[in-house]
């Protein structure tokens, strides 16, 4: 009796990582956004609620940069800098939302303490 066995060759697909870092500039005018409840936590509050997959935020003052690391596939680049927007801050060329802006203390604003 003949025996056949067969293999299933499943080739690997080389994929890219599976998450991505990208650096969004903005503009953080105050010099305490970090420990203000209102400005920093603002902004992981609006990333994090309005995008899906966001593994890490770093908000750099300093460089006026927001480091965001995410799961591909779950958003993009583009709806992370809509989230940032829609908190009332700039992201890359893309302007604060005018209301949201608005709604932001004095100093996130450039108006002072």
């Amino acid at each position: 009796i003949p025996l056949f066995i067969s293999f299933w060759h499943t080739p690997l697909k080389a994929q890219s990582s599976e998450f991505e870092t990208i650096k969004i500039k903005t503009e953080i005018v105050c010099d305490h956004c970090m420990t203000c409840e209102t400005c920093g936590e603002h902004i992981f509050d609006a990333i994090k609620r309005s995008t899906k997959g966001v593994r890490k935020i770093d908000i750099l003052p300093e460089t006026n940069t927001i480091e965001v690391k995410y799961k591909v596939g779950k958003t993009s680049q583009s709806e992370i800098e809509k989230a940032i927007s829609s908190a009332g801050y700039k992201a890359n060329d893309l302007a604060p939302e005018p209301s949201a802006y608005e709604k932001l203390d004095g100093c996130c604003r450039g108006l002072g303490h």
